[in-house]
């Protein structure tokens, strides 16, 4: 179960998650992503917390990054790492095939 943490500072939005984030968790991440793009121009998504990331929220993630970025938004994620997406993905980040279903204009959010 995944929970979330929202709080604004200097401007800049702060999108804390919690827990495992698996696609029983959309609800959750689309809350914390409405919250966000709500109440920032800038947000970072922290997931030093986060204990792992199914690979079926990726999509969420990337669509969440080009609304932002159609509004002129920024969103940004930090605290990813091996932890995070587990043994298989070495590097600590998804292979833009995997996820992708649409270029992403000024660049792709895993590949900041």
């Amino acid at each position: 179960m995944t929970d979330f943490r929202f709080k604004q500072t200097g401007g800049i939005g702060l999108l804390d998650f919690y827990g495992e984030l698996t696609v029983q968790d959309a609800e959750k991440l689309r809350q914390g992503f409405i919250a966000s793009f709500e109440r920032s121009d800038y947000v970072v998504v922290n997931l030093k917390n986060v204990s792992s990331l199914d690979t079926s929220c990726f999509g969420l993630f990337c669509s969440a990054y080009r609304i932002f970025i159609k509004c002129n938004k920024r969103l940004f994620l930090i605290g990813l790492g091996p932890k995070v997406f587990g043994a298989k993905e070495a590097e600590g980040r998804p292979e833009r095939p995997v996820h992708c279903v649409a270029e992403c204009r000024d660049g792709c959010l895993w590949n900041g």
